[in-house]
């Protein structure tokens, strides 16, 4: 009953030290599938100039999932060490609910034998104070974890040069505690690790020594059992700031809103040959509402209309009358008084 007992107590804590690490809640920083090719690196991944050079590409075949960034060191460049830098997206910078660090990889060996593994130093910027961002790297008797593809797990130290070692042919996840960081002293400013405003994820590898090896990187993720799911925001369309729209064409005023209008002009009656016919009664003079024109002083009087009487030979007849009359009276008069 002992040895059973005992027997149980000790697959119990083996069973402590090969439960898979990434129980843990994560969230994805870089999943490299939102590239359709190389091409559409953006400015998000690109290689250190003053480095050595490698050949990036994308891979769909060695992946955790989607696609994979495929690392082959070339041993060209302007010196042996190269890095690989990776922008963290602004919604993404935010670290202070994670524990630590964690990406998948597979290490093939590349068309080398030697050596048999390959060394990766995995860094980042905490970029907490404007202008000095701080370069954390692996801390020297620091601890990593390796989690193989049949979730057994492994607990290893960084060396001298801070750096995971991946063996050729493994193929699992790498989880690194930000405990095991250290600021590099040349990036130092204040020595103390932020992880509100992490900018910027370092790959570096020895590109001589360990020419034409060859290992997928995947996945790369916080984890910890305070990780929240963040968001990715939706873009939103910005008008152009440079471009000045074209002011809308007002129509021009087809006259002149501030010229006085030239009064209408009257039309000058027109003499009539015939009186005109109407199947309306004649209106007596005077009832008319619209008085005929009068003729001005610069316009000479036309004679009477044809078939009318001048009112000349009117007054002609009565004076001739009233004279005849007159004389007539004093004639009567005088014969009376004869």
């Amino acid at each position: 009953m002992k040895k059973i007992t005992l027997f149980l107590v000790v697959a119990l804590l083996l069973s402590l030290f090969t439960v898979p690490v990434h129980a843990a809640k994560t969230r994805l920083i870089e999943g490299f599938d939102d590239f359709a090719d190389e091409e559409t690196y953006d400015n998000r991944i690109w290689i250190w100039d003053g480095g050595g050079d490698f050949k990036l590409s994308l891979n769909s075949k060695r992946a955790d999932s989607g696609k994979s960034l495929r690392i082959i060191p070339n041993g060209e460049g302007s010196s042996d060490f190269g890095i690989i830098n990776l922008v963290v997206p602004n919604y993404l910078q935010n670290w202070e609910d994670a524990e630590g660090i964690r990406f998948w990889a597979e290490a093939t060996g590349g068309t080398v034998a030697d050596p048999t593994f390959i060394g990766i130093e995995v860094a980042f910027d905490d970029s907490h104070v404007e202008g000095h961002p701080e370069r954390f790297i692996g801390y020297k008797q620091k601890p990593y974890t390796v989690i193989f593809a049949d979730g057994t797990s492994e607990v290893r130290r960084f060396g001298d040069a801070g750096r995971v070692i991946l063996d050729d042919g493994f193929k699992g996840w790498v989880e690194i505690p930000f405990d095991s960081f250290q600021c590099a002293g040349w990036s130092m400013y204040d020595d103390e690790l932020h992880l509100d405003k992490v900018t910027k994820i370092f790959l570096g590898i020895d590109c001589g020594f360990h020419k034409n090896k060859e290992v997928y990187i995947d996945s790369i993720m916080l984890y910890g059992n305070n990780v929240k799911d963040v968001t990715k925001p939706t873009p939103t369309t910005k008008p152009d700031p440079t471009a000045t729209p074209e002011p809308t064409a007002t129509p021009e005023p087809t006259e002149d809103p501030t010229a006085t209008p030239e009064p209408t002009t009257t039309p000058e009656p027109t003499e009539s040959t015939e009186p005109a016919e109407s199947s309306e009664p004649t209106e007596e003079p005077g009832e008319s509402e619209e008085p005929s024109p009068t003729p001005t002083n610069s316009e000479p009087v036309d004679g009477p209309a044809k078939g009318g009487v001048d009112p000349l030979v009117i007054i002609g007849i009565v004076l001739v009358l009233v004279a005849a009359g007159a004389a007539t009276y004093f004639l009567v008069i005088r014969g009376k008084k004869q």
